[in-house]
């Protein structure tokens, strides 16, 4: 199965709440089970199997009461029958990645349908779910791991990381990870106070460790200290001044002990 999105307004959507309580868990499955351009096989036992397997009651019941509302649309062709999950590609933004569908589109000649809908007109799933909206409130990051762009919410991480090292092996390790909507976010957490322990920022922030060793170690799912003290982020240009100033002292009193120690010519008597 692959991860979807769900909005809010699934629960408040009037059309969708005329559907028993089971129709409507099942609806939200099949966008687990239907591929990148929400299309999946009509097979009721395989469907129950993988999404209701501990509910009684007829899938295919529940399939029709989808399809008479508009939701889905069960048709058949030569090679089978199939299921088109309604506007699909409206609401959902795959991974760029996903495999292209294989299944044959409803609306081609020689599809047909099973069964007429018993709705027709505007389908109540045009809104069902609104565009995408960030998870995290006042960031991009969502928007654009949503928009099927992995490689932009790599470069979330990296603007946020504070150390920048070694990109390119860190995209490999971010490549690995399997939920990376959910990674970022929880990252993006750890980030607020990692960045500013006192482990991160003495010394120049020298034992932040390199991107990809965060990414392959998991380090955002450290443990944050009960209590964290903030520490002083460090301010190179002040720590540049104080040097040059204390070097510049140093140098003259040298200069100073340099010139007692020195006895001018002809005045030993």
């Amino acid at each position: 199965m692959r991860a979807r999105n769900l909005k809010p307004s699934f629960f408040k959507n009037e059309a969708l709440a005329e559907c028993s309580p089971l129709a409507r868990l099942l609806f939200a499955g099949l966008w687990c089970l239907a591929d990148r351009e929400g299309r999946l096989e009509d097979r009721p036992k395989r469907i129950r199997a993988e999404l209701l397997p501990y509910d009684d009651g007829s899938v295919d019941d529940l399939l029709s009461e989808l399809h008479d509302a508009g939701f889905i649309l069960r048709y058949s062709v030569a090679v089978g029958r199939f299921i088109q999950v309604v506007n699909f590609t409206k609401h959902q933004y795959p991974h760029r990645k996903e495999q292209a569908s294989t299944i044959p589109a409803p609306d081609m000649p020689e599809a047909s349908p099973v069964q007429e809908q018993g709705i027709t007109g505007t389908c109540p799933a045009e809104s069902l779910i609104p565009p995408p909206e960030p998870l995290i409130p006042s960031s991009d990051a969502e928007a654009s791991v949503a928009a099927g762009k992995p490689e932009d919410g790599f470069e979330i991480f990296w603007k946020a990381y504070p150390r920048k090292e070694a990109k390119g092996a860190a995209l490999k390790a971010w490549e690995k990870i399997k939920s990376k909507s959910e990674t970022l976010q929880a990252i993006l957490v750890a980030l607020e106070w990692q960045r500013v322990s006192t482990d991160w920022t003495k010394d120049g922030g020298q034992f932040i460790p390199q991107p990809p060793a965060y990414l392959n170690k998991q380090r955002w799912l450290d443990e944050a200290p009960p209590n964290p003290t903030p520490a002083i982020p460090f301010d190179r240009a002040a720590y540049e001044a104080k040097r040059k100033a204390q070097l510049a002292a140093d140098r003259e009193a040298y200069m100073r002990q340099e010139g007692a120690a020195t006895v001018p010519v002809g005045g030993a008597k």
